[in-house]
């Protein structure tokens, strides 16, 4: 990024420099082997690289991850090593200008997404179509997640039972375990879609 914005390099010199600085990254090669060296194809690479790598949200999240994770002092002499984790933290959100808002929204999201099931946590973010989600969404969103769960598992109760209604007219006899899913069954049939 500091040899992006320094005029004083080329193009070239600076695509030089992006292809030996990134060897480690085997997916970011891919993208400047199929790229000649030369002064017109420099700000085509960057941009590619720009638009696979630069993902704001991944590292708000990684940020806001990296909080929880500052290890714990166990003597005084290790104050400046906390203070020292949380401002370089802290100088990571105010580069990405975060705000206050913005944050407290992050906060809850962290709170929150750390504590849902797996499925719940790949669909939010399959949903996300913003880098900066609020807290007011994410409830939205679990909300309506809640009410999609709810009447899928619903629906699945009353093809079972509608199921086992077959099988008992077919056998003509009932059982008292069938005679109990019967009773539930038609106290299910009477509920409104909201119940």
């Amino acid at each position: 990024s500091l040899v992006q914005t320094n005029s004083s390099f080329s193009n070239i010199d600076k695509f030089h420099y992006l292809k030996s600085s990134i060897k480690i990254e085997p997916a970011s090669q891919n993208i400047l082997n199929n790229c000649q060296v030369t002064d017109d194809t420099y700000e085509n690479a960057w941009e590619a690289l720009c638009s696979r790598f630069d993902d704001r949200r991944a590292m708000l999240l990684e940020y806001t991850d990296s909080l929880f994770k500052v290890e714990k002092i166990y003597k005084t002499q290790e104050i400046l090593k906390l203070v020292d984790s949380y401002v370089s933290i802290r100088s990571s959100f105010v580069k990405l200008n975060v705000t206050d808002h913005e944050f407290m929204d992050l906060m809850y999201e962290k709170m929150i997404r750390d504590r849902l099931d797996k499925f719940t946590r790949r669909e939010w973010d399959l949903h996300i179509n913003t880098h900066k989600p609020t807290f007011h969404e994410l409830c939205k969103f679990l909300e309506g997640r809640h009410k999609s769960v709810k009447y899928t598992a619903s629906d699945h109760q009353f093809q079972h039972l509608r199921n086992i209604n077959k099988r008992i007219s077919k056998k003509g006899k009932l059982s008292c375990q069938t005679t109990n899913l019967l009773a539930l069954y038609a106290q299910f049939v009477k509920k409104s879609l909201e119940q």
